[in-house]
């Protein structure tokens, strides 16, 4: 079905040592970071459809040979999306654009200056916020409640399709006592997920990590994973979208249909996403 397409690889050099790049898609579960680490393009398989990170572009290409293309692409640091430097090559040659919430489908809309096709967005599926701890869970915590508690340290990332997310799960039920207990405790911010990675590995006073739950399906031994109370929960979803390059591409086109097709969706399944 697919003959080339190429992607930004999310993973440094040493973690590429230890990732299947032919599975790329299928080991990270759309990450929702935001082009957040270095940006280079890398053969991988069409199937492995779930570790773009939002915001990293995808280039489709007729050249055969099976797989996805390599291609060697800039080199960008940690800069959140939407990035001067990252927009002029995506409105240069991206045929796909990822999102990882609605509200980064739209920055990413504005940020391409009429370059994705709006109509071609489609949410494909979502995932929870839930609490990540440290492993074996030293402080037992079990739930939003516990979050509250004085002494608690959370990290929390504001930004990169996860603005405010803390506050909306805090003022669910409309207490502003539950959202002061909650900020009075939270020890550190992070502007995308890979920033509030590096923080949780290096600041091991933190207790608990407020994120999506696909980041502990994918980093097993990094936390345990406590679910939120239905009560408190919050959920946000990625979408997809096509450029105007990618709109004279079939192959995009196809790409974005295999996301949708029951191969697709088990695999966004496997990492933790759902309809």
């Amino acid at each position: 079905m697919f003959k080339d397409v190429a992607v930004r690889h999310p993973f440094s050099k040493n973690e590429r040592k230890r990732h299947d790049i032919t599975s790329l898609f299928d080991r990270g579960a759309l990450q929702p970071c935001c082009c957040s680490l270095a940006h280079r393009w890398y053969r991988v398989c069409p199937a492995a459809v779930a570790g773009v990170r939002p915001g990293w572009t995808g280039s489709c290409d007729e050249r055969g040979g099976g797989g996805i293309r390599a291609r060697e692409r800039h080199q960008s640091h940690r800069h959140g999306w939407p990035h001067a430097e990252l927009v002029d090559h995506a409105k240069q040659d991206a045929d796909i654009i990822y999102s990882g919430s609605e509200t980064m489908m739209t920055d990413f809309t504005l940020a391409m200056g009429g370059k994705i096709q709006e109509a071609s967005i489609t949410p494909l599926y979502m995932r929870p916020l839930a609490i990540l701890v440290r492993p074996g869970n030293p402080k037992h915590l079990r739930g939003v409640a516990d979050l509250m508690q004085p002494g608690v340290r959370l990290l929390v990332v504001n930004g990169a399709g996860q603005n405010g997310v803390w506050e909306d799960m805090a003022g669910r039920k409309g207490s502003m006592e539950s959202v002061r207990k909650v900020r009075a405790n939270i020890a550190s911010y992070a502007p995308n997920s890979a920033s509030a990675r590096g923080t949780w590995t290096a600041r091991t006073d933190i207790d608990a990590w407020l994120i999506w739950n696909i980041w502990q399906v994918s980093n097993p031994r990094l936390a345990d994973v406590v679910p939120i109370e239905p009560d408190y929960a919050i959920y946000r979803d990625t979408g997809v979208a096509l450029t105007e390059h990618g709109a004279a591409n079939p192959q995009a086109k196809q790409f974005i249909a295999f996301l949708q097709s029951p191969q697709g969706s088990a695999i966004f399944a496997r990492w933790g996403w759902q309809k």
